[in-house]
């Protein structure tokens, strides 16, 4: 009996390895190479073993790198993130939930329920068609969070 069920494992990883072997061996036809050849779905490990082929890529060549060109996106992320923080801890304080935990558990809960927040708020501008005019309604939500962060510090 336990002849029968090691020799259907083997026979379920053999067929598990040579169907991973087929999944990475096959080309992805909307990515193509310089000289026009198809990527295969393995040479994305290459990024694994050589890094610095990828940040190559990322950033350009050389010396410069272009971290200013990515400076945008880095204060466009830190931002949604202390607005969502912010809107978080709001939410937690009014529904006193932070009381019996760390600051650092506040903190992770206070991003989680903010970047919920604004999941919902997307997902219902996009619903009810309000996308022009949700512009000016973040803004004045992101006022409220800094209003709310600079009250905080000048309690602390």
């Amino acid at each position: 009996m336990k002849r029968a069920v090691n020799l259907e494992l083997g026979i379920a990883l053999v067929g598990l390895a040579g169907y991973l072997v087929l999944f990475f061996a096959s080309p992805l036809p909307s990515l193509r190479h310089d000289d026009g050849s198809s990527w295969r779905r393995a040479e994305f490990f290459q990024f694994l073993l050589v890094p610095e082929v990828l940040v190559a890529q990322w950033f350009g060549d050389g010396a410069a790198l272009g971290i200013a060109d990515r400076l945008p996106v880095i204060l466009g992320a830190s931002g949604l993130l202390g607005v969502s923080a912010a809107a978080g801890w709001i939410v937690l304080r009014l529904l006193r939930a932070h009381c019996g935990l760390t600051r650092l558990e506040t903190l992770v809960f206070a991003v989680a329920v903010g970047l919920n927040l604004l999941s919902t708020y997307l997902l219902a501008v996009g619903l009810l068609g309000l996308a022009p005019c949700a512009s000016g309604l973040a803004a004045a939500g992101a006022r409220a969070g800094l209003f709310q962060l600079d009250r905080m510090a000048a309690m602390a």
